[in-house]
């Protein structure tokens, strides 16, 4: 929304997760149930993300996105430091997330910072996944959130 303008504040629900890497592929399928709960749990919130360190990438979310709409909004490239694997995710339902305004994408700590690429693996094995998202609620019965638009912030 454009500055100004008003309308009810943007709520939604997050749930972090960060699967042991060699039960990742079991855990994210244990996770289809989480957000299954949550949804059910809270049944007045519709904007449930979930997101975090995953430790798989975007071709094995399949629990996941096997629920309707569900997609992985960070992008499919790389999100470890190395520029080797996509371990890390934010999850969103198109259809309920209007909020999401397509903007997401990885931070590319070593361009970004202005340091070397040893010096950001001495941060973080990871890189930072960000979504952008819209302030207040938005609604709409037949409405999907905007399309995903992947960008590298360096």
């Amino acid at each position: 929304n454009k500055p100004g303008e008003g309308g009810e504040p943007f709520s939604f629900t997050l749930v972090n997760m960060h699967t042991d890497p060699d039960e990742a592929e079991y855990e994210v399928g244990q996770m289809a149930g989480v957000y299954n709960f949550v949804t059910t749990y809270r049944p007045e919130e519709d904007d449930v993300i979930i997101l975090g360190d995953l430790n798989v990438d975007a071709s094995k979310l399949t629990p996941l996105t096997n629920i309707p709409l569900l997609r992985s909004v960070a992008g499919t490239g790389p999100t470890n430091t190395r520029g080797t694997k996509q371990y890390d995710h934010i999850v969103v339902n198109h259809q309920n997330t209007l909020e999401f305004t397509g903007r997401a994408g990885v931070l590319d700590m070593a361009s970004f910072l202005k340091i070397s690429p040893d010096d950001a693996l001495d941060l973080s094995d990871h890189q930072p996944v960000w979504a952008e998202f819209r302030t207040t609620e938005q609604r709409g019965p037949i409405q999907v959130a905007s399309p995903f638009t992947e960008q590298t912030v360096r």
